[in-house]
């Protein structure tokens, strides 16, 4: 199955949002305060010098296996995981194609969630402006 896949995307989204944490930070699991914790420890002017886009800044911090939003770091877990997508390995990739696949999916998407989310947010604000106007 192709990356692109709209059944893929959504595995994949449903795995993200199934697996952020942020109870310890008194917030509900969205895709939108998850970004906002990321943006509050990662996102800095060095992390931009350094990695260039937001895209590349979540993706490292991932790597550094943050504790409100679960990732697999096993190899072995990572393709179990996009077999669930519906990407098995079919000994095309390395183990470390995988596991970059697998976080170009995961950031891939969560930045689609994100959009989504504040697309929401900014509808759901208008309609309440127009009621009072």
């Amino acid at each position: 199955m192709r990356t692109n896949n709209k059944q893929v995307n959504e595995r994949i989204q449903n795995y993200i949002l199934d697996n952020i944490d942020l109870a310890d930070h008194g917030m509900p699991n969205t895709a939108l305060n998850l970004y906002s914790l990321f943006c509050d420890e990662y996102v800095c002017e060095q992390h931009r010098k350094r990695y260039g886009s937001e895209q590349n800044m979540f993706r490292e911090w991932l790597q550094g296996l943050p504790s409100s939003f679960t990732v697999e770091c096993y190899h072995w877990e990572v393709e179990d995981v996009m077999e669930n997508f519906g990407l098995p390995n079919t000994g095309k990739w390395s183990p470390s194609q995988v596991y970059d696949k697998y976080l170009h999916l995961i950031t891939r998407e969560f930045f689609k969630l994100v959009n989504k989310e504040r697309s929401q947010h900014k509808k759901e604000a208008e309609k309440l402006l127009k009621q009072f106007a």
